[in-house]
């Protein structure tokens, strides 16, 4: 039972780092960003290919890797995204989520010309070690990973609500007239909230590339993932994109033990839909 739950927080961990871009970019902008797990596989192939080129550690690359994602994001933003933000809401969400779905559909088709429809992975010389806590053998790039999670998500908050861009982020999404009375450059922060999460799809992207297995075709279970995460946790919330991570991890951990690995998408969805039943707004919706 230890060892089911110590698995289900590590997975759930990376779980709350996927969902973390896409609950952003939700939860700041009303964007439904149906291609925020495809940027996660396109920073997976990132580092996959610098670490290769320059023959360098996959961690040691990635702030490279991030900010191709970050200026990818901010060219998102700019020609897809823009246009949209001044029809109605409903209008926007719809036509938001239609445009992004086409975008992710672009980028798998775009991975698979250029990398194949082969799985792949990143091996180092620690990828196979492990690490004895409490009498259990626990993957030593998971628990690498569970920091890693750990820290971009508490640095995010502290970035929302500690400096000038995060709270300009903040007001720019309560309310955009006030934000620009309050001398905000809207536009300047929409390019910088969406290239942010888009970074940190990257950084999601890193993990993944170390921990599993991946390929074009995983944009689609990320995507699952990545979607019950942002719901569950609530509209923006950091906090609760983090807890929901870890009941999903914990959740599919427990299934795939008890039942079957086969089983894992319907007990996450059963989760998801209970949650829109007893509290719509998701665990922790509308607050940080």
């Amino acid at each position: 039972m230890l060892n089911v739950l110590a698995l289900g927080i590590l997975n759930g961990s990376i779980y709350a780092l996927v969902g973390a871009g896409l609950s952003l970019t939700y939860g700041r902008q009303n964007v439904i960003d149906v291609a925020n797990p495809a940027f996660i596989v396109v920073g997976a192939y990132l580092v996959l290919f610098f670490s290769q080129r320059l023959r360098l550690d996959p961690y040691i690359v990635t702030p490279l890797a991030l900010a191709v994602l970050f200026a990818l994001g901010a060219i998102v933003q700019v020609v897809l995204i823009n246009p949209l933000l001044s029809r109605p809401d409903f209008e926007m969400h719809v036509q938001s989520a239609l445009v992004l779905f086409g975008l992710a559909l672009f980028i798998q088709v775009t991975l698979t010309l250029a990398f194949s429809a082969d799985f792949r992975g990143i091996h180092t010389g620690y990828t196979d070690s492990v690490v004895r806590i409490a009498g259990l053998r626990l993957p030593l790039v998971k628990l690498i990973a569970t920091g890693l999670a750990s820290v971009t998500l508490l640095s995010l908050y502290t970035f929302l609500t500690q400096t000038f861009i995060g709270k300009a982020i903040l007001a720019t999404y309560a309310n955009r007239e006030t934000a620009q009375l309050l001398a905000i450059n809207v536009k300047r922060i929409d390019i910088i909230t969406y290239g942010l999460g888009t970074a940190i799809a990257g950084i999601a992207g890193l993990v993944i590339a170390l921990t599993f297995s991946f390929s074009p075709s995983s944009v689609l279970p990320w995507t699952v993932i990545g979607f019950a995460v942002a719901v569950i946790g609530g509209k923006g919330s950091v906090l609760g994109t983090f807890i929901a991570g870890l009941t999903v991890g914990i959740v599919e951990a427990a299934v795939s033990v008890t039942i079957s690995a086969n089983w894992t998408y319907f007990a996450v969805y059963s989760l998801l839909l209970l949650v829109f039943v007893v509290r719509p707004s998701g665990l922790l919706g509308e607050r940080l």
